[in-house]
């Protein structure tokens, strides 16, 4: 089985994404040239440059193709090693200003073409077509009420909300469980699992994962406390209530 997790900004995707990540067998790619560059020794192949340019153009289709090959199977080979140092890139969260800074994107296109047996797939934003495209995979909507992902999204800057054009205090809602939603769920209300970012946080994960056929681990309660230690007295409110 495959998950496709979904999320508007504000919503706390990656909070919900390494949930995932952490308590079960499901599996992404990442993007992260940091990674490649301390590990290029163990996977560059014959006729590949010494030293991996900063420049990914200057090599040739036939390395780069090479390298993605390669690259899927030396993150299969040492996934669970390389996951807490992505973490830790990932989280290294020192104030609100390097909130995006540390970000690791999964790549859908490389997960979908890995040889994982359990994938995962992340959508910010997602387009009808994101989600279409997966209608045979368990698919998972993470949402949260209006007022907690307004405060989240000026919070962190979210993508969609960071421009000078959107204006919070007068956007387009709905009602959705007797809440004011954001409007753009509406047309992913359908998905398997349709999931309110405040209960998984009162659970540490276990409303996520138990669907999923998982327990919670130490590493799931680690990960809630981690996180939400990481907003101020105000959004921990919101979040917990």
């Amino acid at each position: 089985m495959n998950v496709a997790l979904y999320y508007f900004g504000g919503s706390g995707g990656f909070y919900a994404l390494w949930h995932i990540l952490l308590g079960t067998k499901f599996k992404c790619e990442f993007a992260s040239k940091k990674l490649i560059l301390e590990n290029y020794e163990t996977i560059k192949g014959s006729g590949w440059p010494k030293n991996l340019p900063e420049n990914y153009a200057e090599l040739t289709e036939d390395i780069l193709k090479e390298m993605r090959l390669l690259n899927n199977l030396f993150f299969y080979q040492k996934y669970y090693k390389l996951l807490p140092k992505i973490y830790e890139i990932h989280w290294n969260i020192n104030n609100i200003e390097n909130w995006k800074k540390t970000e690791i994107w999964p790549l859908n296109e490389e997960t979908k073409t890995s040889c994982y047996n359990n994938k995962l797939f992340f959508y910010c934003n997602p387009s009808i077509e994101d989600y279409t495209l997966h209608k045979n995979d368990f698919q998972i909507l993470l949402y949260t009420d209006w007022d907690t992902q307004k405060q989240l999204a000026f919070f962190k800057k979210a993508h969609g909300f960071n421009h000078e054009d959107v204006d919070l205090n007068n956007y387009n809602t709905i009602t959705y469980c007797k809440q004011k939603v954001d409007y753009k769920l509406e047309n992913f209300l359908s998905a398997d699992l349709v999931l309110k970012l405040q209960d998984i946080i009162k659970t540490s994960g276990q409303s996520l994962l138990e669907p999923l056929n998982y327990k919670i681990k130490q590493d799931n309660i680690d990960h809630n406390k981690f996180w939400l230690s990481l907003h101020n007295d105000y959004l921990k409110n919101l979040l917990t209530s």
